[in-house]
């Protein structure tokens, strides 16, 4: 099925009610033992809570789930998601330049201060840029380790849970916080943006409930940003996993009847779904 762009509010919005019932199965199935169910359950439902974000901060439109990003979010679509991320971060500069250009528009008066804060706002942006830069050249030189990171799950996820598969498991993950770049991009965006429209509000005090709006839609928006790396790093260990924890794998000897309460992949899930209870953040992305 085929979604236009104008539908990527109310798919983001379905994703999140079914990502809900996923989590909630999840949990009464690991109650009652039945692992590789409680599994899959989970990583459906971080899937769909990662897609309705995605769609909800404009990083993907509907039509490109299926198609670009599919079940394996990070092997599939991290180049995407953090090119995303960065026009994000170029269009709310344009929009910042652009209110200079509507101050300088109000009268010559207005015009003379607009020109007087045009080098300051540009500082602000210049300043900005070796950090941005630092987080993409971090990224690049980082990438290859995150995808031979994921794929290494695949080797320790269905085993024993013991010190060694626990420090395996813990640099493993360490590789993957990395990703932090997803939400950091998107916050610095908002910074920029926020400190340019503080800038003019002398010039322009139209701007202040601008202001307020900015700072409003960029707390929603920041912390939606921080829960999609939190549940894109949770999900990377799915993303080498899913068809093992459905179908016994004669060939690598691993099958789902195997699993149990000490096995590594639940103990993770265990964890995950002890830190979003925590924070009630399937909830919190709901009401976003």
């Amino acid at each position: 099925m085929e979604f236009s762009e104008s539908n990527n509010e109310t798919m983001a919005v379905e994703l999140i009610d079914v990502a809900m019932r996923d989590y909630e199965a999840s949990k009464v199935l690991f109650e009652r033992g039945l692992y590789s169910q409680a599994i899959f359950s989970l990583q459906q439902s971080l899937e769909k809570a990662i897609k309705a974000i995605l769609l909800r901060l404009h990083l993907a439109e509907a039509k490109e789930l299926e198609r670009n990003i599919g079940h394996r979010i990070i092997m599939n679509s991290l180049d995407l998601i953090i090119y995303r991320a960065l026009s994000q971060l170029v269009i709310l500069l344009g929009e910042g330049l652009g209110l200079l250009i509507v101050a300088e528009e109000q009268s010559l008066e207005k015009r003379k201060a607009v020109m007087d804060l045009r080098e300051k706002i540009g500082n602000i942006i210049i300043n900005r840029l070796p950090q941005i830069s630092t987080m993409i050249r971090g990224f690049e030189e980082s990438k290859k380790d995150i995808y031979k990171n994921v794929e290494k799950f695949r080797r320790i996820a269905f085993n024993q849970m013991n010190e060694e598969a626990r420090k395996e498991l813990e640099n493993a993950a360490t590789v993957i916080g990395s990703l932090a770049m997803i939400y950091l991009l998107l916050d610095e965006a908002h910074e920029v943006f926020t400190a340019i429209v503080n800038e003019l509000i002398p010039i322009l005090p139209e701007l202040q409930s601008t202001r307020d709006e900015v700072i409003h839609e960029a707390s929603i928006e920041n912390a939606l940003a921080f829960y999609l790396y939190m549940l894109i790093y949770w999900h990377a260990v799915f993303e080498s996993i899913v068809s093992i924890v459905r179908y016994p794998n004669v060939e690598k000897k691993l099958t789902p009847l195997a699993i149990n309460e000490n096995t590594v992949i639940v103990k993770w899930c265990r964890d995950v779904i002890r830190f979003i209870d925590e924070v009630n953040m399937l909830t919190c992305i709901k009401e976003f």
